[in-house]
């Protein structure tokens, strides 16, 4: 069975709020203790798979909970097992004969006898139904706690789930939750969560963009929506651990990824739908713009600032520098998540009936005419200036996530070694840029400190090698490729 559900974190400061919000109606209670299991080397995780025994009042049940068709859909099958109190022992023959069940089977392969519990659950849900139209939404309340490894990771959250009706319906009543009571969108499972205390809390998993499956025949509407749940796929999963206050390197790196990836197929492939809000990409930009100080600190701190340091830099202060924003900050926030549930809502919705188009013959000549710009820029690149040469990275970008975006459209073989060109030569000019950056921060804090001034000298010396590099991947991109014309 599939459940289309959305879960809001709930903070301290919103919680009672939230509390009183949900008793304006008639509502249920339970107290639910879960017991969740996976093999020694994580084969149930790593399939997107959650095995639990779950005590629910009186009685027993055993479920096998799945990722289903995008971030909103949950696919599961239940089984009550038994009234006692004590746990009944875990039986996946429960499940056979289902489409879970077989996904289980695959998953585990002849580790079936290894399962061990993981992970517990002891939450106190509180729930009840809203009607709105023919839309019928459970809304629940769970607080209590993840407990592993003597550990204890505080659950306080709010799904809704949609029960009849239109998700449209659902989306815009989160967003208004979220609003009034401050609640960020949050697309990792309790079983995400779990497992990573039960690994002692190490780094979160990150999350990248799935290639839409794409057929040539498609409508536009369909591919558009492909497009961007593919983007939302790589941006929302990450955004929650950094929502939750776990801003490593990766996650902001990977979260900007797709932003970039969105912001790219909203601006190349925007028209080919009538329900996009301009606002949209706008947003993704604004984001992508106050995540930039975490991403220069990030890089610079990769490669730079430790480059200085071996060629034998004083001490630099900007090197302890911190990004200008939050990240988990923005993510937080109700206009972000507000603008994440539009997307969700418009990336999972019906779209309306039109006549198909093919897509490689509508987008091959619109990605060949950027690569013919990006071709022209680097003919000419090592005489450009500094912003020219930002604009031909970004260029770079938007032909690299949007021919991406449709990648399943062209021949498997050719894409991947175009790919790899666009790739090398978005990292080489990438290099460069993060010098450019560094030249400005140092800059401006040579006359105080004097590791900046050695920077200075040291990157003057290095600027041309990292230009010629980047003229060189540049040039490797080549002539347009035959499945583009």
């Amino acid at each position: 069975m599939a459940e289309i559900e959305i879960k809001l974190q709930v903070p301290d400061t919103g919680r009672a709020a939230v509390s009183r919000a949900l008793h304006r109606g008639q509502v249920s209670r339970a107290r639910l203790r879960a017991r969740y299991y996976d093999t020694p080397d994580h084969r149930l995780a790593a399939a997107g798979l959650a095995l639990r025994l779950r005590r629910e009042g009186r009685r027993w049940v055993q479920a096998l909970k799945g990722t289903g068709d995008g971030l909103l859909e949950r696919l599961e099958h239940e089984v009550p097992v038994t009234s006692s109190r004590e746990a009944p022992a875990l039986d996946i023959a429960r499940h056979d004969g289902t489409p879970e069940g077989r996904r289980l089977r695959k998953a585990l392969g002849d580790q079936a006898d290894a399962l061990a519990l993981r992970f517990e659950t002891d939450v106190r849900r509180t729930w009840r139904e809203v009607r709105l139209g023919g839309t019928r939404i459970e809304l629940a309340f769970d607080e209590g706690e993840l407990r592993a490894r003597d550990e204890a990771l505080p659950v306080c959250e709010i799904e809704f789930e949609l029960l009849q009706g239109s998700l449209e319906v659902m989306t815009a009543v989160a967003g208004r939750w979220a609003a009034r009571h401050g609640l960020w969108l949050d697309t990792r499972s309790k079983a995400e969560r779990g497992h990573w205390l039960a690994d002692g809390r190490g780094a979160a998993p990150v999350a990248k963009a799935p290639v839409p499956s794409l057929h040539p025949a498609a409508s536009l509407e369909l591919a558009l929506r492909a497009c961007v749940l593919s983007a939302v796929s790589q941006i929302a999963p990450n955004a929650s651990w950094l929502a939750a206050g776990h801003t490593q390197p990766e996650h902001v790196h990977q979260t900007r990824v797709g932003l970039r990836r969105l912001a790219s197929v909203l601006r190349e492939f925007g028209d080919w739908s009538g329900e996009l809000d301009a606002r949209w990409i706008e947003t993704a930009r604004e984001i992508l713009g106050r995540l930039s100080g975490a991403r220069d600190r990030d890089a610079l701190s990769a490669w730079l600032w430790p480059a200085l340091r071996e060629a034998g830099a004083p001490p630099l202060a900007l090197a302890q520098a911190g990004p200008a924003d939050d990240p988990g900050a923005i993510f937080r926030a109700a206009p972000t998540t507000q603008w994440l549930l539009e997307l969700l809502s418009f990336a999972h919705s019906t779209p309306p009936a039109a006549q198909a188009r093919n897509l490689r013959t509508l987008s091959g000549p619109h990605l060949a005419q950027l690569h013919r710009q990006l071709h022209r820029a680097g003919r000419t690149f090592e005489a450009l200036e500094d912003e020219a040469r930002h604009r031909a990275r970004k260029r770079l970008k938007r032909l690299r996530y949007a021919a991406e975006a449709l990648s399943s459209l062209w021949p498997a073989k050719a894409w991947a070694a175009y790919a790899g060109r666009l790739r090398d030569a978005q990292d080489a000019l990438g290099r460069l840029q993060d010098i450019t950056v560094a030249e400005g921060l140092l800059r401006d804090a040579a006359a105080r400190d004097p590791g900046a001034a050695f920077g200075l000298g040291w990157i003057a010396a290095q600027r041309g090698q990292i230009v010629a590099e980047a003229c060189t991947a540049l040039a490797a991109i080549g002539k347009t490729p035959k499945f583009l014309r």
